[in-house]
Order: structure tokens, then C-alpha cells, then sequence
């Protein structure tokens, strides 16, 4: 099957790099812990709240809604602020470049729920909420539906493509500020 048949294989291919460099980032947090925890809770909040809503489908922007609140009242509950950092001019994303990063994002989510739920930061309640959120589930599912009807390498996949790099690029300077800004929080 050639990687570019349609929009899914072109962003799944196209983005491996980016995928894996986000993961890796986000991988130096310890979920299991209370720093790497609110380290990680600083990156999910600073950048789904730079995500502009009117440039998400209807699901995806109450789930990026719900997330952030979630992230935030976590935050909040440590007496701890949340993150700054700049952000691009995101205003004309396309909304299945949205769907596919927070879509795909939540499939993720079972694992790193496992992950934390072993741990001390999970005994304490450190991010309860934002890990007892729901998986949305049918963001993915809808993205996938539109996706295989989308041509790979046309402009308009080229554009999706470009859109999710740049939230992937969003989310890992968040993560390498956070990072770098980590300290312990008992």
C-alpha cells in the first residue's frame, strides 16, 4: 500500500519523526512520581490551552476544554502555576490536524493512565483528575472515517500534515520547558 494512498497513512508516515522526538520528550517525566507528574500536567495544560477552539471540530473542542480544566484544577490543587510559553500563530489549523493530535493522543492515554496509577504520585491524588478523564474515543474514530477519504499528497493533506506538525512542535516546546523548569513539588 503506498504511505500517501490517503491522509491517515501520509500523517502516520510523514510524522514519525515528530511523533517520536514529542514521546521521547515527554518520556522524561516519571508519572509515577510527584514532580514528574506536575511536570507533565504543565505541558497538557500550556499547550491545549494555546489550541484555538474555533478550529476544532465540536468533540474535540469540548475535550480540549475538559483537559485543560482538568490539567488546571490538578495544577491548582498543589498551589502549583501553570506553565508559560510562546506559541505560533495557530488560528487557521485545520481541524483534522485538531482531531488527529488530541485524537490520537487519547490512545495513548490507557498507558499512561496504568503508568501513573502505579505509582506514589497516584496514592496522593497528584493528577487524579486529568488521568481519570475520559479516553474520547470517537474523535479517533472520526478522524480515521474522514481521513481514508482523504487523498495523501494532495495540498489539502499537505496542509493537515503541516497543521499537526506544528501541534506536535507545540506540545514538545511545552515539554522541554517544563523540563527544563522541573523541580520538586512535595
Amino acid at each position: 500500500m503506498n504511505t500517501h494512498e490517503n491522509l491517515r497513512l501520509m500523517l502516520r508516515h510523514g510524522l514519525r519523526t515528530a511523533h517520536d522526538a514529542l514521546d521521547a520528550s515527554v518520556s522524561r517525566f516519571d508519572l509515577t512520581e510527584i514532580d514528574g507528574m506536575i511536570a507533565f500536567l504543565r505541558v497538557q495544560e500550556a499547550a491545549l490551552a494555546r489550541l484555538p477552539m474555533s478550529q476544532a471540530s465540536g468533540p474535540t473542542a469540548a475535550a480540549i476544554a475538559d483537559l485543560t480544566e482538568r490539567a488546571r484544577a490538578d495544577l491548582q490543587q498543589r498551589g502549583v502555576s501553570c506553565l508559560q510559553i510562546e506559541s505560533p500563530d495557530l488560528s487557521r489549523l485545520h481541524p483534522l490536524a485538531v482531531d488527529y493530535v488530541i485524537g490520537g493522543s487519547r490512545l495513548g492515554a490507557e498507558v499512561l493512565q496504568r503508568r501513573w496509577a502505579s505509582g506514589r504520585a497516584a496514592e496522593l491524588g497528584v493528577g487524579g483528575q486529568y488521568m481519570s478523564a475520559p479516553r474520547y474515543i470517537d474523535i479517533w474514530r472520526d478522524f480515521c472515517a474522514s481521513a481514508a477519504d482523504i487523498s495523501g499528497g494532495t495540498p489539502l493533506a499537505r496542509r493537515i500534515c503541516g497543521d499537526a506538525s506544528d501541534l506536535f512542535a507545540l506540545f514538545e516546546t511545552a515539554a522541554d520547558r517544563s523540563f527544563e523548569e522541573r523541580q520538586e513539588y512535595v
